[in-house]
């Protein structure tokens, strides 16, 4: 079945000082949230209705930052509240791990982090390793059975602001500059704010993309493998590799759409969220990190780490999309490009 899709709407703007820290690789974007709203681009005119349907939602927007619970019950209770509260503004996700919301009679979407990402983001902020289940989760024969208390109060007490859905502004950024010209490109992205703060953070900003009809852009994995093959072929694994390293960490058949009439491919999921990790020195060693802004937050104490987690990270998830036939190749592109800490 298809799906909603969102199309890049290509407009030029200057980019510069991308890169916080002078003496690093080009392809290192640890930007600060101030740089980032500093380098966004406004959201067109055009999209004023857009504004102000986000301004008629403030309420439920701020309902999508998790309070302070104490257990897994008032998870649960925070979940169902929050249903209801969808519910009652006939909001329907297009997601089912995060919040996508077609404006109605609107060419855009609006993106909010889902329950669960942002309480991992929250958990690896105060120093947990979010990525493995048994540090969150109470685990009875093999199986999770609902997040521990100690988790739950620790993390959604701490007020580290989190960028978990505002981090796709900061990716675009970085995509954008390191795919120009290339056929793969990431999705036209802006922020809009419904909270009474500046800070660009899920708090107070959401993400906008564009919404267009799906005649003219295909899923992927909608495609059957013939038709894959022709789009995803040996020609292209070189483009995939500098998507990778511009930051894509998540190319995937699920987020992938191509232009039936250019041929351009476009990464929708640009989230990559900006969880500090864990360890002894926080920031530095991040097991659930795929971060971009610099830990402390100033542009200039970043941590090489992170990006290059990140590209590995991208490089394992073309792999599994790749047909049997490509996947020896694309090995070799990695051993070849992937960076070794």
């Amino acid at each position: 079945m298809r799906k909603s899709l969102f199309l890049l709407l290509f407009s030029s703007f200057p980019l510069s000082s991308l890169c916080a820290d002078p003496s690093q690789s080009q392809d290192a974007f640890f930007l600060s949230p101030e740089q980032v709203l500093e380098q966004a681009e406004p959201l067109p005119e055009e999209f004023e209705a857009v504004k102000e349907w986000i301004e008629s939602e403030k309420n439920t927007f701020q309902a999508l930052n998790l309070p302070h619970m104490h257990s897994h019950s008032d998870w649960v209770n925070n979940q169902k509240a929050v249903s209801r509260l969808l519910a009652s503004r006939q909001l329907r996700s297009l997601s089912d791990g995060n919040y996508i919301f077609a404006i109605p009679e609107q060419p855009a979407v609006v993106r909010f982090s889902g329950l669960n990402n942002t309480l991992r983001s929250k958990a690896s902020n105060i120093g947990i390793d979010s990525g493995l289940i048994q540090n969150l989760c109470d685990i009875v024969e093999g199986r999770a059975v609902g997040y521990k208390s100690d988790v739950l109060n620790n993390a959604t007490l701490n007020t580290t602001p989190v960028h978990q859905h505002s981090s796709m502004l900061a990716y675009y950024l970085a995509m954008r500059k390191g795919l120009t010209g290339k056929k793969i490109q990431p999705v036209q992205t802006w922020v809009a704010q419904y909270g009474s703060g500046e800070e660009l953070c899920d708090a107070n900003y959401v993400i906008v993309q564009p919404r267009l009809t799906d005649d003219t852009y295909q899923l992927l994995s909608s495609l059957d493998a013939v038709d894959r093959a022709s789009i995803i072929d040996k020609a292209m694994l070189p483009t995939l590799a500098d998507a990778v390293e511009s930051g894509a960490w998540n190319i995937t058949a699920d987020n992938l759409w191509i232009n039936t009439k250019t041929g351009i491919l476009y990464i929708t999921d640009l989230e990559g969220p900006n969880n500090e990790g864990w360890g002894d020195t926080p920031g530095t060693n991040p097991r659930w990190g795929r971060a971009i802004f610099s830990y402390a937050g100033d542009g200039a104490s970043c941590h090489q780490w992170k990006w290059n987690h990140n590209v590995r990270c991208g490089y394992d998830s073309v792999h599994a999309m790749l047909p049997d036939d490509l996947q020896n190749e694309w090995d070799q592109i990695k051993e070849a490009r992937v960076p070794k800490d």
